[in-house]
């Protein structure tokens, strides 16, 4: 059985090439030596909306089912934002990996194949204003509507993990979902790629790398990891305009 998507119009998504992820290099770095996807438990997050429903305490004192149990990576149509390249580049260089869209979600497929005791979900993250997101459950207004609005529904579980505050809507996020049979205490756990030549079709390196180190990363990515030179490049967010440019009128 494939994984499961509630939003998602799978079809749709393969019309597009890539799906792009951004990460300080050392996370990079390792998925490469590891050869291993990071998916991590979203309680380790920062902002506290995106684990507010898993915290949360329902009705009589009921805890979310997925508790414990719960591992997430995330993923974006963005090609380039400041904001993504200044979130992940604040002690270390940042990397953008772009996933080639179909291998990605053959990919999930196989990881929900071989963990039969697993689910695993992939969807569009939600965007809701902060007022809309501390409603009681039955009056949060969902888009679509699940069609069951209690905490025995999966759809409703995944979809209130993909519920994010429409301050972070330049993600544009994608997010992949694990959900384990029993509780663990795991920080994230770590999924095996096959093959991540067919997996990322393209390396990125920050606007804010120096040519010298750009040219070091450039090699390492093409002699250690066997990318072409023409997977790899440094993104021209800051590049610099020629003094003296012509504009036509």
């Amino acid at each position: 059985m494939p994984l499961k998507s509630f939003i998602l119009d799978r079809q749709e998504f393969e019309k597009q090439k890539v799906v792009n992820k951004f990460m300080p290099l050392e996370r990079a770095l390792n998925l490469l030596n590891s050869k291993t996807f990071w998916f991590a438990n979203p309680e380790e997050w920062n902002d506290p909306f995106e684990k507010r429903f898993i915290n949360a305490t329902y009705g009589s004192n009921q805890k979310f089912a997925w508790k414990g149990r719960v591992f997430c990576t995330c993923f974006t149509y963005n090609a380039t934002s400041e904001a993504s390249w200044n979130a992940y580049s604040k002690n270390e260089p940042c990397i953008k990996f772009s996933f080639d869209r179909t291998e990605l979600l053959q990919f999930l497929d196989d990881i929900q194949l071989n963990n039969n005791n697993w689910q695993v979900y992939f969807d569009s993250v939600e965007y809701m204003r902060t007022a809309f997101i501390k409603k009681p459950l039955p009056k949060i207004p969902f888009d679509p509507e699940p069609k069951k609005r209690n905490l025995h529904s999966m759809e409703l579980k995944e979809r209130l993990l993909l519920l994010k505050r429409k301050a972070f809507e330049y993600e544009q996020e994608y997010r992949a979902i694990i959900v384990k049979p029993k509780i663990t205490k795991e920080r994230g756990i770590s999924v095996p790629i096959p093959n991540y030549g067919k997996l990322i079709k393209e390396v990125t390196i920050g606007p804010t790398v120096r040519d010298d180190t750009y040219k070091m990363l450039k090699e390492l990515f093409q002699n250690k990891y066997n990318f072409n030179p023409s997977q790899i490049k440094k993104s021209l967010l800051y590049e610099s305009i020629p003094e003296g440019i012509k504009i036509k009128i």
